[in-house]
């Protein structure tokens, strides 16, 4: 199911964070309907998702200890697989 089904249909939304974990939590907090779309209960990110900043990834082994500044881009994107 596409995140904008519990956003009311946006598809994007402003939060405040330094890290993108922190984005992420405030995100939930405008939207309680993500809460276990994004996050496992362990508060990792699900590895259905990849983590853009600006458009780039991040390439970081810690996605969610990524830091981000006023004015950046957080996209989550889908993983996709197949075979």
């Amino acid at each position: 199911m596409p995140l904008r089904m519990k956003t009311n249909g946006e598809t994007a939304a402003t939060v405040n964070g330094v890290t993108v974990h922190t984005c992420i939590d405030e995100l939930i907090r405008q939207y309680p309907g993500l809460e276990g779309e994004i996050l496992d209960d362990q508060g990792r990110l699900l590895v259905k998702w990849k983590v853009y900043i600006n458009r780039k990834s991040t390439g970081a082994s810690d996605e969610l200890s990524y830091p981000v500044s006023d004015g950046d881009m957080i996209e989550l994107l889908p993983v996709l697989a197949g075979g």
